[in-house]
């Protein structure tokens, strides 16, 4: 089981290895080529993913485009990887950044507090 394509009848149909990338890498790949392809999903998330790719233009070169295909999904799984990797350094990141603009609570003797008049 590997990941390959093939071109027949005018469709590219694709096979991926889910243990490589992953079905919501799938998803996010193919979700950036929609505006110019068709793509119908079958397969096994859990042993091999098909992806059948039909233009919407017939003039599209489909073996081109397989490899363009591959190397977007390689650069969205580096993406999601590295987000992985460092998903606690930027929650650190967010959490100071966050609180570091709360304002200071005032004590209810402050006589610089706004009162709000009642209705």
């Amino acid at each position: 089981m590997g990941s390959g394509f093939e071109v027949k009848d005018g469709k590219l149909r694709i096979r991926i290895n889910p243990q490589v990338y992953p079905l919501e890498r799938v998803y996010a790949t193919a979700y950036v080529f929609l505006d110019r392809f068709y793509f119908i999903l079958d397969g096994d998330r859990d042993k091999e993913i098909i992806l059948e790719i039909v233009p919407k233009d017939k003039a599209q070169d489909l073996e081109k485009f397989a490899y363009e295909f591959f190397e977007e999904m390689l650069s969205i799984t580096n993406y999601f990887n590295q987000f992985d990797r460092n998903k606690e350094v930027i929650g650190l990141v967010l959490q100071r950044a966050l609180f570091s603009v709360v304002p200071e609570q005032q004590k209810p003797e402050d006589k610089t507090r706004v009162k709000l008049a009642s209705p």
